[in-house]
């Protein structure tokens, strides 16, 4: 019934907005005219502020649309977060980019997110290439602690895990070795009767034995 869009810079000097809130004022405008049967088209969604907290409201906003909020979003992001999003209502797919003539193919690649290419299109235009280098090893840096931090998080996420069955493991042991204990005090007092009846009949046979003794002398 509609097609919604916010694409482009929407900043504006004469009504005070920056680039996040030209893009938040279309997209409250977009959220609040959407219906069940919208198409809405997103361009850079959550993008001109902090990335951690303008990936968290990209999350939210799309998670509104897909769930009721439209018929069909289409987005575009370079949020790694959305990229990463497991909820199935989500697919994504990446247009094929060019690398030697900085072009796009518009070939859709579907089930794939892709990769930016900032730095070789930075390197195409004729960048200073001693600060594209810089700009790799500072790249590649991010990435190892990207992935050692996504590496410590998925083995915390095991451990959580596991833990709530290896604890239960360890308290059935635990009952297990409690009801051996009270078993094993059971039986340690039957032998004790059994050893106490024991020396009373040794004893009680000594004392017949010595009365028999006696009346042999006498």
């Amino acid at each position: 019934d509609k097609v919604l869009v916010d694409v482009g810079d929407s900043q504006s000097l004469q009504q005070n907005l920056s680039t996040f809130s030209g893009h938040m004022t279309r997209i409250s405008k977009i959220l609040d005219s959407a219906t069940s049967q919208s198409l809405v088209l997103l361009d850079e969604v959550g993008s001109g502020t902090d990335p951690a907290e303008g990936a968290a409201l990209a999350m939210a906003i799309l998670d509104r649309l897909a769930h009721g909020g439209a018929s069909m979003t289409y987005v575009t992001t370079h949020h790694a977060e959305l990229k990463e999003n497991k909820d199935p209502v989500f697919l994504d797919a990446n247009v094929e980019f060019d690398i030697r003539t900085l072009l796009p193919t518009y070939k859709i690649d579907w089930g794939s997110s892709g990769d930016s290419h900032a730095l070789a299109v930075a390197e195409g235009l004729g960048f200073d290439h001693t600060v594209v280098a810089a700009a790799r090893e500072i790249s590649r840096q991010l990435k190892d602690e990207r992935d050692e931090q996504r590496r410590t998080s998925d083995a915390a996420a095991m451990l959580k895990q596991s833990l709530p069955g290896e604890i239960a493991l360890a308290e059935s042991r635990i009952q297990a070795a409690a009801r051996s204990l009270e078993d094993h005090d059971a039986m340690l007092g039957v032998l004790k009767a059994e050893l106490d009846d024991l020396r009373a009949q040794e004893r009680a046979v000594e004392k017949a034995i010595r009365g028999e003794n006696q009346e042999d002398v006498d």
